[in-house]
């Protein structure tokens, strides 16, 4: 099979994501928050092409590529972080409920 076999659905993004105006109608987002929202419809517009290549059999030897540039940039730092926060949080909780036994401690005694 020779490309399409998603109907070119790429396409169908792309002019999406050229046609979405920067400056919208009701209580719209901010036009950089639109812009970087259709910059990433490019990037996925890119990564549906070599998916739909790959699946018709013509091929596309970036669709790794692509595909992980669609994803998040999650790095073992930004996980680490993520964990430090939580247990910071977990932490803040447990000192917060520490004030308010204390307080009420103190209150029974006064």
């Amino acid at each position: 099979m020779s490309g399409g076999s998603y109907g070119y659905a790429h396409t169908q993004v792309r002019t999406l994501a050229e046609d979405i105006r920067l400056i919208g109608g009701c209580s719209c987002a901010s036009p950089k928050l639109r812009q970087e929202f259709k910059d990433q419809l490019e990037v996925i517009a890119e990564a549906l092409k070599a998916i739909e290549w790959n699946d018709s059999g013509d091929g596309d030897e970036d669709e790794v590529d692509l595909i992980l540039a669609c994803l998040p940039k999650v790095t073992p730092t930004v996980k680490a972080l993520r964990g430090k926060i939580t247990a910071f949080k977990k932490e803040i909780e447990y000192l917060k409920r520490c004030c308010i036994q204390l307080q009420y401690e103190m209150n029974r005694k006064s």
